[in-house]
C-alpha cells in the first residue's frame, strides 16, 4: 500500500461514524402528534384541558364554536372583550390590528364553573383581524385573507407554547392537554390541512396530547 493510501484510510477511520444502533443511545425528543376524538360537545369536556379555538380581535364571539363559548363561558367571554378593548387606539371603535397574532390565554372562571360549565382554559388565537365582510359604514374590517390568516396563526401558535411552556415550569412540570376544533376552517375559510400543518410545526418536540374535536 501506498503512502498516500495509506494515510488516507487512516484519516477515514479517524473521522468514521459508526451506524447508528452502535452509538450510544440518546434521549430522543417526544413526538408531537394530532389526534381526533369523537367527543363534539363543550359542555362533555373533561376538567383542567386548554381548549384552543380562533377568533378576531374586534371584541366578538358571534359565529360558530366563539358563539357557543360566549353562551356557555359568559365570564370567561368577558375577560376576552376586556382584553381586546383595552387595545382601543384614541377615538377609535375598534380594538388595535396588532392584537392579530397573538395569543391569550383565559383561566377558568368561578362563576362559569359555578353556573355547571367545564372548569377549562380558553386559548383564544388571534388569527383574523375582523370577520366576514368588512362594513365601511361602520368600520367594521372582514376577515383577512387566507395568507394572512396562516402567517398570524403561526405567530399566535408561538405565544401559545410559549406561555404553556413557561405555566408548565411554575406547575412542577404538569403536562397539558389540548383539544380544539378545526379551527379557521369554519368562518375563516382556511382549509385545515393548512392549519393542522402549522400546529404540527410549531409544537414539533412538544410534550403534550392534542386531540381535534369531531364536527358538531
Amino acid at each position: 500500500m501506498s503512502i498516500a493510501l495509506h494515510s488516507y484510510v487512516s484519516l477515514s477511520n479517524r473521522y468514521f461514524t459508526p451506524p447508528l444502533h452502535k452509538q450510544r443511545h440518546k434521549m430522543a425528543s417526544p413526538i408531537f402528534i394530532l389526534e381526533t376524538t369523537s367527543l363534539n360537545a363543550i359542555r362533555s369536556l373533561p376538567s383542567d384541558i386548554y381548549l384552543v379555538h380562533a377568533t378576531n380581535c374586534i371584541a366578538e364571539w358571534g359565529a360558530g364554536i366563539a358563539a357557543e363559548l360566549a353562551t356557555v363561558f359568559p365570564a370567561a367571554c368577558k375577560e376576552y372583550k376586556k382584553f381586546c378593548n383595552a387595545t382601543i387606539p384614541g377615538a377609535s371603535r375598534w380594538p388595535s390590528q396588532s392584537l392579530a397574532g397573538k395569543c391569550y390565554i383565559i383561566s377558568p372562571q368561578a362563576s362559569d364553573t359555578a353556573r355547571g360549565a367545564p372548569r377549562i382554559h380558553i386559548v383564544c388565537l388571534f388569527t383574523s383581524y375582523g370577520y366576514g365582510r368588512a362594513n365601511p359604514r361602520t368600520g367594521k374590517p372582514g376577515k383577512d385573507g387566507a395568507g394572512k390568516i396562516l402567517a398570524q396563526t403561526r405567530a399566535a401558535l408561538k405565544e401559545m407554547r410559549a406561555q404553556l411552556e413557561a405555566g408548565r415550569e411554575q406547575e412542577s412540570d404538569v403536562t397539558p392537554v389540548i383539544y380544539s376544533p378545526m379551527f379557521n376552517s369554519g368562518a375563516f375559510k382556511v382549509p385545515w390541512e393548512s392549519t393542522s400543518r402549522l400546529i404540527e410545526e410549531e409544537f414539533k418536540g412538544f410534550e403534550s396530547r392534542w386531540l381535534i374535536m369531531a364536527p358538531p
